[in-house]
C-alpha cells in the first residue's frame, strides 16, 4: 500500500507540478485554482475522509506519504494540502462533522475542490495557548454569530470554508465551527510578500459578526488538552511535508555529488562530503520515523523542520555557489522551508510540549 500511495503521489507532481516548476514560485491565482481542479479529480481532498462520507477512508499516516511525495516536487502544494488536513480534522473527530464532510466529497466527485482550512492563530501569538484566543462566537436567537480577527490563515484566499476556533463568553468554553467562504462578513486581507511558499495563499481573515446556523458547531471543550490533542493529530501532516523538502534537498546533493569531479575523482567519495550526506540521511529518517511512529506528540514537525533547514544548508554546502542558483532548486527549497519553519511557531511548540511533560510529573 505504502508503494502504491508513492506512485500516486509522484505521478501526480509529475504530470500537474513538475511542467509548471517556473511558475510554482510565485503567487498565481490561476495556476493554483488548475492545480486544484487536478487534485480535485485524483481525490486528493478526500483522501483521509472516511468511506462511509464519501471519501477514500486512508488514515492519517498513509495521508502522509503522500504529502511527503507531493512536498519534494513543491512545498507549497504539501503546505496547502497539509492545512486542509487541518481543516478537517476537527470534523473527523465529532460525529456532527460529517455533513461537511460529505459536502466536501460530494463535491469532490464533481471534479470541484472544496478547501477547507482550519483558523486557529491570533497575532503572533502560538496558536495552540486557549489564553490567546479572542475571537468570540455568541448566540443571537436562533443562529450564531463569529467576530474575530485571524492571523496567516494558510490557503485563505483558496479556501471555501474555514473551521474557525472561537470562545463562547458565555461559558468560556472554546468552540471549532465551521464559517463559508461566502458568508456575510468574511473578509480576507492582502496577502503580504514573503520568503517562500509563494504559490500557497497565506492571508488575514476577518469575522465580522459572521452568521453561521447552531449546526455549525462542530465542537465544544474547555481547557487545552483537547485543542492539543487535535497538534498531535495533525503533528505528523505538517513534518511530512518538511521530510518531503528535506529529503529532495539531499536527493539533488546527491546527484550532484555523483557528477562532479575534485581532486581527480567524484566529490561523493571525499570524507567530508559522505559525513554530510550520511548525516543528512540519518537526519531525514529519524524526522520521518517519529512523524510516522505513535509517540510524535507536537514535536515531530518541530524535529522535521529543523531537520529541513539544516539538510538544505548542508546540500548548499556540496553544491557550492551553484546551491545558490534557481537551475539546481535549493534555494528555493530553503525559502520555502524558512517559511513553512516560521508559520509553524516550532520553537513555541517545543516549549508547550515540554512544559506539559513537566506538569505530568509533578
Amino acid at each position: 500500500m505504502e508503494n502504491e500511495i508513492r506512485k500516486l503521489a509522484s505521478d501526480f507532481a509529475e504530470r500537474i507540478l513538475l511542467p509548471h516548476w517556473e511558475s510554482l514560485d510565485e503567487a498565481n491565482g490561476e495556476l493554483l485554482a488548475v492545480i486544484l481542479k487536478e487534485a480535485a479529480h485524483a481525490g486528493l481532498f478526500g483522501f483521509i475522509i472516511p468511506e462511509a462520507d464519501g471519501g477514500s477512508g486512508l488514515s492519517l499516516q498513509e495521508c502522509t506519504l503522500f504529502l511527503e511525495e507531493v512536498s519534494k516536487a513543491c512545498g507549497s502544494v504539501g503546505a496547502l494540502l497539509a492545512a486542509h488536513i487541518a481543516g478537517i480534522t476537527p470534523l473527523l473527530t465529532n460525529n456532527t462533522g460529517h455533513a461537511y464532510l460529505r459536502t466536501i466529497t460530494e463535491a469532490e466527485q464533481q471534479g470541484a475542490p472544496v478547501l477547507c482550512v482550519a483558523a486557529i492563530r491570533e497575532g503572533a501569538s502560538p496558536e495552540f495557548l486557549p489564553s490567546t484566543i479572542s475571537t468570540t462566537i455568541k448566540c443571537t436567537s436562533d443562529v450564531y454569530s463569529v467576530t474575530g480577527y485571524k492571523s496567516n490563515v494558510l490557503g485563505a484566499e483558496a479556501a471555501r470554508a474555514f473551521t474557525v476556533l472561537a470562545r463562547d463568553p458565555s461559558d468560556d468554553s472554546l468552540c471549532w465551527v465551521v464559517v463559508p467562504r461566502e458568508a456575510k462578513g468574511v473578509e480576507i486581507k492582502p496577502e503580504a510578500s514573503r520568503l517562500g511558499l509563494k504559490l500557497c495563499p497565506m492571508n488575514d481573515v476577518v469575522f465580522d459578526t459572521v452568521e453561521v446556523p447552531t449546526d455549525s458547531i462542530v465542537e465544544r471543550f474547555q481547557g487545552k488538552e483537547r485543542l492539543l490533542d487535535f497538534h498531535r493529530r495533525l503533528d505528523p501532516a505538517l513534518a511530512a511535508v518538511s521530510v518531503g523538502m528535506a529529503a529532495e534537498s539531499h536527493d539533488i546533493a546527491l546527484r550532484y555529488s555523483m557528477e562532479r569531479y575534485q581532486g581527480g575523482k567524484m566529490i561523493c567519495e571525499h570524507d567530508v562530503i559522505q559525513m554530510l550526506l550520511a548525516d543528512m540521511e540519518v537526519s531525514i529518517r529519524a524526522s520521518r520515523a517519529l512523524a510516522f511512529g505513535p509517540d510524535g506528540g507536537v514535536l515531530s514537525s518541530a524535529l522535521a523542520a529543523e531537520t529541513a533547514e539544516k539538510t538544505c544548508l548542508d546540500a548548499i554546502q556540496i553544491l557550492g555557489g551553484y546551491g545558490y542558483m534557481e537551475d539546481y532548486r535549493i534555494e528555493r527549497i530553503l525559502r520555502d522551508v524558512k517559511a513553512f519553519h516560521a508559520m509553524l511557531g516550532v520553537r513555541a511548540r517545543k516549549m508547550e510540549f515540554i512544559r506539559g511533560e513537566i506538569e505530568q510529573r509533578r
